[in-house]
């Protein structure tokens, strides 16, 4: 009897993914706890009182402890990619919720940082009325972003339980949202916040009575924590044309397609795809897929680790059996 099942997402089902995303996040983040251990010292060491801007920047490092402490849970195990152990559908729900709370998680590793960032303005360029009108309008904006994104990553799914029970998504009556167009469209207010942010102290350093070699200088600083920007934007409209591409020949080869309930802005996310698979010969009590099932992989479309990869995998199974 045919049946829907939860299988992993084949293409990031292997040891060098798994392994890669390991040394990635145990450079990446202690990198990010030196630099805020760092920037706390120096203000003991100058004798500064700690500020917003300080306890928002602790509080994005946490959230974002929080978001790889999720990406490494739902890597799957070296027994799971040598084929031991089997792709149940409690290990898939295990998965989907990792992946739901991640996204979570990086959405108000966003907001925090982004406000760091206003807040540091506002205290280096205490006396530019420019700067505060400014920052003000900004944070209006970064707030109404949040909300709106963060609502629809929490109620993506209604109810929200179909997030990660594929029984309850089946039910009637359920809605979700599109994932590839909510992350392309959230995408482009965050890359916009972004690009404000790194030219907004620009004027004002150019009033500043120092050489125009101290000018360039402290411009390079500012313009160096927007060199990701050039790039997420590539990386989005990429993403963009690809995947529409893809899905247009994707459905003409197959009509009934599963769309995968994943996460982007990874920065890197460990994820599952839905799949059809048959399993008419499999003996009862073998549940999930083990490595003697082919999996053939119709369409992937893969999108932005910043702010937040986006994959789709749709394609059907077969069990070598009934061959």
């Amino acid at each position: 009897m045919a049946s829907q099942l939860e299988v992993s997402d084949v293409e990031y089902m292997t040891t060098g993914y798994r392994n890669r995303t390991i040394l990635v996040l145990s450079i990446c983040f202690p990198c990010a706890v030196l630099s805020i251990v760092l920037r706390f010292s120096c203000r003991v060491l100058a004798k500064n009182p700690f500020w917003w801007d300080d306890w928002l920047s602790l509080t994005g490092l946490f959230m974002t402890g929080g978001f790889c402490a999720c990406v490494l849970w739902c890597l799957p195990s070296l027994g799971l990619l040598a084929g031991q152990v089997p792709i149940t559908n409690e290990l898939l729900a295990h998965n989907s919720k990792g992946a739901y709370v991640a996204e979570l998680f990086y959405y108000c590793n966003q907001i925090s940082l982004k406000f760091s960032i206003l807040f540091f303005y506002w205290r280096v360029f205490a006396s530019s009325n420019y700067i505060r009108r400014s920052l003000r309008y900004i944070g209006v904006c970064i707030i109404l972003w949040f909300i709106s994104a963060f609502i629809v990553a929490v109620l993506q799914c209604v109810p929200v339980q179909a997030n990660w029970d594929p029984i309850a998504k089946q039910q009637p009556g359920v809605k979700c949202v599109d994932l590839n167009g909510f992350f392309f469209g959230t995408s482009i207010p965050n890359i916009t916040a972004d690009l404000v942010l790194v030219v907004l102290p620009i004027p004002q350093v150019l009033q500043l009575k120092i050489t125009l070699a101290q000018k360039c200088f402290v411009i390079l600083f500012f313009v160096l924590g927007g060199l990701f920007i050039p790039w997420k934007a590539f990386q989005n409209a990429f993403t963009r044309s690809y995947g529409a591409s893809r899905e247009s020949k994707s459905r003409s080869k197959q009509a009934s397609r599963i769309d995968a309930n994943l996460f982007g802005r990874s920065h890197q996310r460990s994820q599952w795809s839905q799949i059809e698979s048959t399993n008419e010969c499999q003996p009862e009590g073998s549940a999930g897929i083990t490595k003697q099932t082919e999996i053939e992989v119709n369409s992937i479309e893969m999108g932005s680790l910043s702010n937040s990869s986006q994959v789709r995998l749709a394609g059907s199974g077969r069990d070598a059996s009934n061959k």
